[in-house]
């Protein structure tokens, strides 16, 4: 799938979930949240099927106890509710 579909499909789905606002902002919310981890959801799918990549999660003291390795090498997560996270893309060999 092209970028340009991608972005036109994340693109439409909230344009079509737009008048729900009107209708009720609580769904609403709930609709866009669902966009938005569905698009995270495929980009993440697309990077594994066809181009997969070694991630390095690291943090801070602050990240004490919110990040654990699983045996089965999967990280898990245990931010608190609200959480500012940056990531730094950064490429390396």
């Amino acid at each position: 799938m092209s970028d340009e579909i991608l972005q036109f499909s994340i693109s439409a789905s909230q344009f079509i979930g737009a008048p729900l606002k009107l209708i009720d902002p609580k769904f609403y919310d709930g609709y866009m949240a669902w966009t938005k981890e569905s698009f995270a959801v495929l980009t993440a799918t697309m990077t594994q099927w066809w181009a997969p990549t070694a991630v390095r999660v690291t943090g801070d003291e602050s990240m004490k106890d919110q990040l654990y390795q699983m045996e089965d090498g999967s990280l898990r997560c245990n931010f608190p509710h609200r959480i500012v996270m940056m990531a730094n893309h950064q490429v390396c060999c």
